[in-house]
């Protein structure tokens, strides 16, 4: 037990060395320069965030073309996004979206079904969501029916 003070005055005496070396003023600096790193990196990525916003808009009024004349930019970039969702949506067998792509309304797209299927037995929507194999298959088929 007469050990515990003695170590305790030697720790309390161990501290103002620690202490001595602390520069109140040059931590002000360093926080200083911190601060005004930060500040500049956040100026610069909101810079490139808005030339990278502009690049976008310009890109995406250049795809839609005339639809794109006399919209806001708002209205533009919901435009493309559209245009977007729909060639994704038609690259993974959507037969809606694809006609869509075409510029076919549901109408036309059933005439255009409708005569497929009269002329081959399968209509386009049949068509856009055959596989591969079964697209070879059908192929193979047709060359025995009808010759190359």
């Amino acid at each position: 037990m007469r050990k515990l003070p003695l170590v305790v005055l030697l720790a309390a005496l161990a501290v103002p060395p620690a202490l001595a070396d602390w520069d109140e003023a040059r931590e002000k600096r360093d926080a200083a320069e911190r601060k005004a790193q930060a500040a500049e990196s956040a100026r610069k990525k909101a810079e490139m965030d808005r030339i990278r916003s502009d690049t976008e808009l310009k890109a995406a009024r250049a795809y839609l073309g005339p639809a794109a004349e006399g919209k806001s930019d708002a209205e533009a970039r919901r435009l493309y996004a559209e245009k977007m969702a729909v060639i994704q949506r038609a690259g993974k067998g959507d037969a809606a979206a694809k006609a869509q792509l075409q510029g076919l309304n549901p109408e036309q797209q059933a005439q255009m079904d409708a005569a497929m299927k009269g002329m081959t037995g399968k209509s386009l929507t049949e068509f856009n969501s055959m596989s591969d194999a079964e697209m070879k298959a059908y192929q193979r088929d047709m060359e025995k029916k009808y010759g190359k």
